[in-house]
């Protein structure tokens, strides 16, 4: 009757999985899509899926990159009509037409988890973390998620489906240190269906710390040549890139010849014997005696350093001068170091 409340609805059928539904077919959830860059916010991406037509996808700024920092500046990189691609499908909105879906390294070597749908996993270990896309999760798994806010309750970590988790800030030592968007890997220590919600902690989580390391040093070194890792030039482009960087020149963990160049409050100065392009800043607690020793150095004295970070921002690399640390560094001896697995005992010093 008139004046009567009304709801209409519209229906779709349409099932993810590569199901039909009114014609339109989904990518299954975890596969590995591509297509071209449609337009650009400054909050994500959305492109035209390939072999999808009406389909799109949302690529948000901060899954462009495990780091947030790095990511903001690959955003910078991406132009319309850009083709992306090896993007990961996170979540399939069937009623939107639309796809969320990520290029963060972490995530992409994360084999997705939901009880009931297919989700493709192919050519990931079964040993690897997961990406729950449910609460359907058991206790003490490792789990690939990223930031979604830090306070002082903890860190927070969303997963797929809706699913957060909080890390409580009692296991978390520097809450500074992460920023929203990052990628992380956590284990499960409780887990709530009915809230949707899991607790988790970061204590005995990162099984592949090498692994992330090498993960996130390659998206620096991508940084500095101007590349972009989904970008389908990519590849071609990687391979022919010159080794600008001086991380790439001369890389994390070998000794080399240099010549102070002067004393800062904030560390030695140096350049490379055979590569004075390249500055090597060694802080004071990565010298025997600290401030005070290199505070005596002077200009022009030649010292053998070992590489041992790097500031992409500065385009330098950090150093240490501690005698044996530099003696093991050197040709010779890398040689000898026995590959590492899980579990080998190593001799450390504070």
């Amino acid at each position: 009757g008139e004046g009567r409340p009304r709801l209409t609805l519209s229906l779709n059928t349409a099932r993810a999985g590569g199901s039909e539904g009114n014609g339109m077919s989904f990518p299954a959830l975890g596969s590995l899509v591509s297509g071209s860059v449609l337009s650009m916010s400054d909050r994500a991406v959305t492109l035209s899926v390939d072999n999808h037509e009406g389909l799109v996808a949302l690529l948000a700024v901060e899954h462009l990159a495990d780091t947030a920092n790095v990511s903001k500046t690959f955003a910078e990189m991406i132009q319309t009509g850009q083709r992306l691609k090896g993007l990961r499908v996170m979540h399939v909105r069937q009623e939107r037409m639309e796809l969320l879906v990520t290029s963060q390294p972490l995530l992409l070597s994360a084999r997705f988890l939901h009880p009931s749908q297919e989700v493709a996993n192919e050519g990931i270990p079964e040993g690897a973390p997961v990406f729950p896309c449910s609460s359907s999760v058991e206790k003490d798994t490792i789990c690939a998620g990223a930031v979604s806010g830090v306070n002082d309750t903890g860190v927070f970590i969303r997963f797929g489906g809706g699913i957060s988790a909080l890390v409580p800030k009692l296991h978390v030592k520097h809450p500074a240190a992460f920023s929203y968007g990052d990628a992380v890997l956590s284990r499960v220590k409780s887990v709530d269906v009915e809230k949707r919600r899991i607790g988790c902690t970061f204590r005995n989580a990162v099984k592949s710390s090498i692994q992330l390391l090498k993960s996130r040093l390659n998206e620096l070194a991508m940084l500095s040549d101007g590349l972009l890792p989904c970008a389908e030039e990519t590849t071609a482009a990687a391979a022919k890139a010159p080794a600008t960087a001086p991380w790439r020149r001369h890389p994390l963990g070998t000794s080399h010849d240099c010549h102070a160049s002067a004393v800062r409050p904030y560390g030695l100065v140096l350049t490379l014997g055979d590569d004075s392009a390249s500055m090597v800043l060694v802080p004071p607690e990565c010298y025997p005696g600290g401030a005070e020793a290199l505070a005596s150095i002077e200009a022009g004295t030649k010292l053998k350093v070992r590489m041992l970070d790097l500031d992409v921002e500065k385009s330098l690399l950090l150093g240490g001068l501690d005698p044996d640390f530099v003696k093991r560094g050197r040709p010779k001896f890398r040689k000898t170091i026995p590959a590492m697995d899980e579990g080998t005992v190593v001799e450390v010093r504070v």
